[in-house]
């Protein structure tokens, strides 16, 4: 794995910005999580899309083909020019999103060939057994950004999802957007329905991924799709991200097509 890293390291030295970030995009379309290939049902070309943990900025790539406008959140501030650089049509907010506003520390992970592992970065884990870098970062939340007509949120945080949705329940209220959201399941003290239900009292539609298939929330079995014994296995666990969608959706009863 180190030699692949490595690889790719050298790859993106030797090719211009611009055109890496098509490649990236187009590699993690084909390759990466499948959900990326869901945008273009997920967004909604008259409304706004929400990219929270947008990284290297993947789903705004694609959200900006389905969406009327991209804003963008990402706390890393490397990260967040480089965002600035690619896609000077997303609004890119160098943030953390949470359930309250102030400042908070970001942490990013070094790996043991000395590289900082970005797509780890977290304001809610602790990094601090092994060497990592820092920053003090502005946090605040999504009711707080007075952002209206929102059609679609996606929110990857590393752990701190529910906080972010918590900080967005006025827009969810007022605006209800189809949500997809990390989940960390076998860090809950309660199954996924009632870990987010206070996403689904508004009167929405969870889903889930497993084996390829979309699911409803109803037809989750802890003992066979969240076994931890077959954590990471292809098909063998649930996917790393579930969708929700407002009862009124399209897509609400019969979930994605994939």
């Amino acid at each position: 794995m180190s030699i692949v890293r490595s690889a790719k390291g050298l790859l993106r030295s030797a090719i211009p910005e611009r055109l890496m970030h098509h490649l990236q995009a187009a590699d993690h379309y084909f390759n990466g999580e499948p959900e990326v290939r869901l945008v273009s049902q997920l967004c909604d070309r008259r409304r706004i899309a929400i990219d929270a943990g947008a990284n290297i900025g993947t789903y705004s790539y694609f959200c900006r083909r389905y969406a009327r406008r991209v804003v963008a959140y990402e706390p890393n501030p490397g990260l967040a020019a480089r965002l600035r650089r690619l896609f000077p049509d997303v609004q890119v907010r160098a943030v953390a999103l949470s359930d309250r506003s102030g400042e908070i520390v970001l942490q990013v992970p070094i790996d043991t060939q000395g590289q900082p592992r970005h797509e780890l970065a977290s304001i809610a884990q602790d990094f601090s057994d092994g060497p990592r870098q820092s920053f003090v970062v502005a946090m605040a939340t999504i009711d707080g950004e007075g952002l209206d007509d929102v059609g679609f949120l996606k929110v990857a945080v590393e752990q701190h999802e529910r906080q972010v949705l918590g900080g967005a329940a006025q827009t969810i209220r007022r605006c209800r957007p189809v949500i997809m959201t990390e989940c960390t399941p076998l860090k809950y003290e309660a199954d996924l329905a009632s870990t987010f239900d206070f996403v689904l009292k508004e009167r929405y539609v969870g889903w889930f991924r497993f084996a390829r298939t979309w699911l409803p929330f109803e037809r989750l079995v802890p003992a066979s799709h969240l076994d931890p014994a077959r954590f990471g296995e292809p098909g063998g666990f649930i996917g790393n991200n579930i969708l929700f969608f407002p009862e009124e959706h399209v897509l609400a009863r019969k979930g994605p097509s994939v």
